[in-house]
């Protein structure tokens, strides 16, 4: 055992850092550090911790068998208190938590299980409706736990939102961003996106200025492309909003029950055809709560294609379109649902010829943090996958810029 002291840069992203302790014994397993915009407090084990009314604190718990934290704050009527909890994501254990939030008088006013955003870990805000003290509870779904059992939690008066909109943007573009809750606040915030596409990806996240950081970032899809925003009415093929395609993109929400957003698309020829074209939505991997269903139909309204999931819950339509003939694009939620925070994002673009190596795994979902450890003086054999996309022939594997004494 032994005490380490980590300090993280001030320009050090806000996510899980992994981290290994090298010995003259050799490597330690990877672990992760969480990084937090935000002060870190110790739980109070013997009874319900106090909490300041702040812009943000993040408590480092542990959930023993049986056991339930309770974080007490006071807030005025109409301040806010966002709630995040980080115990999956830390890649400790297996920790599936329940979030609650009562009021001064023990009345329950939300309860988060699993969210769209976050999955197993939960995320909740709320507005005071009157002053006193409002307790928060943090608790394994069957009450289960070990020493072994971490947590973080997040707690303030910050935004956290569940969505922004539009769930997209163009390389180095100003935009004015509607942060959205899971009840359907809306806070604007601009934000100048980057010049270049950074290397390992991007998420957003919002202005620290004035103590208002989100603690998590939020997915963002940052890309080179132009954008549309709805426009409604276009509730009905005759208001379809119109979308030149070159390529382009459009932001809508499903806001209401049976909502169905509908886009008349025309393709330059001079852009696109006579390739192959992909029509693709970006809902549930953005933490949009709706399960989206794609359908395209020709000019004259006869259906072409309909797809619900490509290998998620978000749909893909690829077609080759015949010349100088527009079509109709119908997006909605698969069960016909609608909320305020239904956000998605279509991609209208050429399907592109794409080889894609990939370490194989169980569920196959995601490469994140997925890594390769090779013993000192030892070797390891390690199947790499291959996903071919309008590929034919043999695939040779050049692994490029690997650590000295690798190879």
């Amino acid at each position: 055992e032994m005490t380490v002291r980590i300090q993280a840069d001030a320009d050090c992203p806000i996510t899980n850092q992994p981290f290994r302790l090298l010995s003259k014994f050799g490597f330690s397993e990877l672990r992760t550090i969480r990084v937090t915009p935000f002060p870190i407090v110790a739980e109070d084990a013997t009874g319900p911790t106090a909490v300041p009314n702040t812009n943000g604190l993040t408590f480092c718990g542990v959930l023993e068998s049986g056991d339930i934290d309770r974080y007490e704050i006071a807030l005025k009527e109409g301040g806010r208190l966002s709630v995040e909890v980080e115990a999956v994501r830390l890649g400790y254990e297996l920790l599936d938590t329940v979030l609650k939030i009562y009021d001064p008088h023990g009345k329950l006013l939300t309860r988060v299980d699993d969210d769209p955003l976050f999955q197993q870990d939960p995320v909740a805000s709320i507005v005071a409706t009157e002053s006193g003290k409002y307790l928060v509870e943090v608790n394994e779904t069957n009450y289960q736990g070990s020493s072994d059992s971490y947590y973080a939690l997040h707690i303030g008066a910050f935004p956290r939102p569940s969505v922004v909109f539009p769930a997209g943007g163009r390389l180095g573009q100003q935009l004015a961003l509607q942060l959205i809750d899971a009840d359907g606040r809306r806070e604007t915030q601009m934000i100048r996106l980057p010049i270049e596409m950074p290397s390992e990806g991007f998420q957003l996240q919002t202005d620290p200025s004035g103590g208002s950081s989100i603690p998590t970032p939020l997915p963002f899809r940052l890309s080179k492309m132009e954008a549309v925003r709805e426009s409604e009415p276009n509730n009905t093929p005759a208001e379809a909003q119109a979308l030149v395609i070159s390529p382009a993109a459009f932001d809508g929400i499903i806001d209401y029950t049976g909502d169905v957003d509908w886009f008349r698309l025309r393709i330059r020829q001079s852009a696109l055809l006579p390739r192959r074209i992909r029509i693709e939505t970006f809902a549930d991997s953005i933490g949009s709560p709706i399960d989206t269903m794609l359908k395209l139909f020709d000019s004259e309204g006869r259906l072409v294609a309909t797809n619900d999931d490509w290998g998620s819950h978000d749909s893909r339509i690829e077609f080759t379109p015949a010349e100088n003939t527009e079509y109709l694009v119908a997006v909605s939620d698969k069960l016909g649902g609608g909320k305020r925070n239904s956000v998605y994002r279509v991609e209208v673009n050429a399907a592109e010829p794409r080889i894609t190596a990939f370490l194989p795994r169980p569920d196959r979902v995601t490469q994140d943090a997925q890594v390769i450890s090779i013993p000192q003086g030892n070797r390891i054999v390690k199947r790499v996958g291959i996903k071919r996309e309008y590929v034919d022939g043999e695939v040779t594997l050049q692994f490029q810029d690997l650590p000295p004494g690798v190879y």
